[in-house]
C-alpha cells in the first residue's frame, strides 16, 4: 500500500493529516500542514486543533 498523508480535518486554512498506510516504524501521530512548527507532530486530532487555535488566537 502506498503511504500518503491524508487530511482528516481542517481549521483556518490548516490541514490536520495522518499517514495513511503507516506501518509499525512509521509516524502514527497527526501533523499540521502547513506546519506551525517544523517536525512537530500531535498525538490526537484534538491536540492539533488546539495548537491551530492557539497559533491563530481563536477561542
Amino acid at each position: 500500500m502506498e503511504k500518503k498523508w491524508v487530511t482528516v480535518d481542517t481549521l483556518s486554512g490548516y490541514d490536520v493529516q495522518i499517514l495513511n498506510g503507516a506501518e509499525q516504524d512509521d509516524c502514527m501521530d497527526y501533523r499540521i500542514a502547513p506546519a506551525l512548527k517544523e517536525g512537530k507532530n500531535y498525538l490526537t486530532i484534538h491536540d492539533a486543533l488546539v495548537a491551530i487555535r492557539q497559533y491563530n488566537n481563536i477561542s
